[in-house]
C-alpha cells in the first residue's frame, strides 16, 4: 500500500496545526489577552488537530501492516505524540486563562448587587412585618440555604388570610412555578406599588394631579424618601423625575 498520499495529507495538516499553535502562543504572550480571539483560536486548533489525528491513525495502521519489525512505526508514533502533547499544552493554557478571567469577574456582580441594591431594601425586624403586601408586587424570596445576594425575585399573585382575616401567607409566582411563603420569609422591595399606576413620591397617582398644576412656573418641592434621603431631580428629565415606575 502506498503511503505517499497519506503522508502528503498529514504534512499539510501538520503545517496548518503549527501555524495555529504559533498564533495562540503569540496571543498568550500579550499582557491583555483578547478572550474572544483566544477562544476562537482554541476552536480552530481543536479542529485542525482532530483532522490531523484521523490521518495519523490511517498512517499508523498502514505502517503496522507493511513493517515487520515495527521500527518505522515506532519513529512515526513518537513524532505524532509530539503534536498531541503540544495540542494538550495549548488547550489547557487557554482553558486556564479563560477560567482565571471568569473567577475574577463573577464575584464582582454579587458584591456590587449587595452594595448598591440590598442596602436599599426596607429595614425589617425578624419575625415581624409592617408591610402591607399587594397583589402584583415584586418581592425577594428568602432561601436560608443560600446567601442573600442569590435570593430570587417573585411576584405576589394572591394574599392568603388566616381565620382572623389577617394576611400571614402569600402565594407567589416564581419562574414557571407557584410558591406559598409566610410573610416573614418574603422581603418587599423599596419601589412603591399602587395598582400598576405611576406613583409620585408622596403616594399620589399622576392621574389625580391637575394639569393646570403642572406648569413650567410650578415650584417643585424637595422629595424625601421613606429612609430620609433627599431626591435629586436631574434637569434633563424634567417633570417626569417626580415619579417612580412600579414593577409590572
Amino acid at each position: 500500500m502506498d503511503l505517499k498520499p497519506q503522508k502528503a495529507q498529514r504534512r499539510v495538516l501538520r503545517t496548518a496545526f503549527t501555524v495555529s499553535s504559533n498564533k495562540i502562543e503569540n496571543e498568550l504572550q500579550n499582557e491583555v489577552v483578547d478572550l474572544e480571539k483566544i477562544s476562537l483560536l482554541q476552536v480552530q486548533l481543536k479542529d485542525k488537530y482532530l483532522r490531523l489525528e484521523a490521518v495519523q491513525e490511517a498512517v499508523s495502521g498502514t505502517l503496522l501492516q507493511l513493517e515487520d519489525d515495527g521500527r518505522e512505526f515506532e519513529t512515526d508514533f513518537t513524532d505524532a505524540e509530539g503534536y498531541r502533547e503540544r495540542y494538550l499544552e495549548y488547550y489547557s493554557l487557554i482553558d486556564k486563562k479563560l477560567n482565571e478571567t471568569v473567577i475574577y469577574e463573577v464575584p464582582d456582580t454579587p458584591r456590587k448587587f449587595k452594595k448598591e441594591y440590598l442596602g436599599q431594601l426596607r429595614q425589617k425586624r425578624p419575625g415581624k412585618s409592617g408591610h402591607d403586601f399587594k397583589v402584583g408586587e415584586v418581592v425577594m424570596i428568602e432561601e436560608p440555604s443560600r446567601k442573600r445576594v442569590y435570593w430570587p425575585l417573585g411576584k405576589v399573585i394572591n394574599l392568603l388570610p388566616g381565620k382572623d382575616g389577617k394576611v400571614r401567607t402569600l402565594k407567589l409566582k416564581f419562574k414557571n412555578s407557584e410558591l406559598i411563603r409566610p410573610i416573614q420569609r418574603v422581603y418587599p422591595l423599596e419601589v412603591p406599588f399602587i395598582n400598576n399606576e405611576i406613583v409620585k413620591m408622596d403616594g399620589v397617582p399622576t392621574s389625580s394631579v391637575k394639569e393646570d398644576e403642572l406648569t413650567s412656573n410650578a415650584v417643585i418641592r424637595n422629595k424625601i424618601t421613606r429612609s430620609g434621603r433627599l431626591v435629586k431631580i436631574p434637569e434633563r428629565l424634567g417633570l417626569f423625575n417626580e415619579v417612580l415606575h412600579a414593577f409590572e
